[in-house]
């Protein structure tokens, strides 16, 4: 019982940093210091990979292609459905209105939407095949 505890929870730990990878490639980083962008994507990718790997090392991989294509398939679709929408609800002309006539208005430049798209269905594309082997293994 205890064992299954811990696989989920190391899914759950991959699924956060699967999710934060898709979500750090909506945003844009050209002001970041030099090489910042890759130091995070790689602490990213080994904080997803490494639970990842202790979760299914528990099951002994039996229902690998199943387990890893359901984390990075949920985790990418809730990513790329939190920024679309919180894309369209900041650059929308009525919540604009809104906002203080001192401030900056909010510009495009913080978010490069078309990479975020990409990267996102990346990984959804690759936890969908990943989810259907798995099932079509299991059948």
């Amino acid at each position: 019982m205890f064992i299954k505890v811990i696989k989920i929870l190391a899914y759950i730990f991959s699924g956060i940093f699967v999710a934060e990878i898709c979500t750090l490639s909506f945003f844009n980083m050209d002001s970041s210091p030099e090489g910042f962008e890759f130091k995070i994507f790689s602490i990213c990718v080994t904080l997803f990979v490494v639970p990842l790997l202790i979760g299914l090392a528990i099951d002994r991989f039996q229902s690998w292609e199943r387990d890893s294509g359901i984390i990075i398939l949920s985790a990418s679709i809730l990513s790329f459905v939190a920024m679309s929408s919180a894309y369209l609800i900041v650059f929308d002309p009525e919540i604009q209105k809104l906002l203080p006539k001192n401030q900056k208005p909010l510009t495009r430049d913080i978010f490069t939407f078309l990479t975020g798209v990409i990267v996102s269905f990346s990984f959804i594309s690759i936890g969908g095949i990943l989810l259907w082997l798995g099932l079509r293994k299991k059948s």
